[in-house]
């Protein structure tokens, strides 16, 4: 092992010893240094789905009519087993635009199912009926344009949560909702955080860094686009210098959550649900 090797060969190991300290000095000098603050603490948030006292779903709640089309990517209902139940399914399930139901005895496969959920591709298969609804609103990803993201906007009556958060596991339990996904709803979220930056590091670099955000992500800073993330399993790290206010002026950070596709077929949640810091270095 290492201590042993230390013990037989110490000029190996002080020349080891000699060589990282010099890295780190040398890293020091060329890059100053890296402070790096929590922002875990004090986020505003506003979940967001489909109203799930729907009841009696007609053809003005689902107006797309998906008859003899199939589409991939939803989740089966299994509680469901007639297409009225599949619509109800469906209508009673944030964040479900899709319900299809195969009709036993024609072509399509497995009869007597129900699927629901969101899907972008879809292709002729005879003997589905079903219908869709456009599915949750999303942001556009470019300089707040919607009053969630926007500074001035009171978002003082949005729940107080630190982070790491799921703001999926605080939905409604419910039959018609995805097995897999712990019988719990899909949905959205809007995440707002208020910080302040001492003016002493107004002449340092800085960068948001997320660990993990569930699962399409966009980021705003003062109402201007930070950038945007589209995967729920990897941390990313977005430069925000040239938007930042020091000296005690207040700092809005805004990130919208999408977590209304999946991306495994166990439970993932949805939101921040890893840590998140501003990391400052020397420029």
């Amino acid at each position: 092992g290492t201590s042993a090797s230390c013990v037989m060969v110490p000029r190996s190991c002080m020349f080891l010893l000699c060589v990282s300290l010099l890295l780190c000095w040398f890293s020091s000098v060329s890059h100053g240094a890296r402070i790096v603050q929590s922002l875990d603490v004090g986020w505003k948030v506003n979940s967001l789905t489909y109203n799930t006292s729907c009841t009696n779903p007609s053809n003005s709640t689902f107006p797309v009519d998906l008859t003899n089309t199939q589409c991939y990517g939803l989740n089966q209902a299994t509680k469901a087993n007639t297409a009225e139940a599949c619509a109800q399914a469906c209508c009673e399930s944030a964040g479900c635009a899709i319900w299809q139901w195969c009709t036993p005895g024609k072509s399509c496969a497995p009869a007597s199912s129900c699927w629901i959920g969101l899907s972008d591709e879809c292709h002729p298969v005879s003997g589905w009926v079903g219908r869709g609804r456009p599915g949750p609103p999303r942001p556009s990803p470019v300089d707040c344009d919607t009053p969630f993201c926007m500074p001035s906007y009171n978002d003082n009556s949005w729940a107080q949560r630190n982070v790491p958060h799921d703001f999926v596991i605080e939905g409604k339990f419910g039959p018609q909702n995805d097995q897999s996904h712990g019988f719990l709803p899909h949905g959205q979220a809007w995440y707002r955080h208020h910080f302040s930056v001492s003016s002493a590091l107004s002449n340092q670099a800085f960068t948001l860094q997320f660990d993990g955000v569930y699962r399409d992500s966009i980021v705003w800073l003062n109402g201007k686009l930070v950038g945007q993330h589209q995967s729920g399993y990897t941390s990313f790290n977005l430069v925000v210098t040239s938007l930042l206010k020091f000296g005690g002026a207040d700092n809005v950070l805004v990130v919208f959550a999408d977590a209304t596709h999946d991306e495994g077929w166990w439970y993932e949640g949805g939101g921040i649900y890893r840590h998140g810091w501003l990391v400052s270095t020397s420029p």
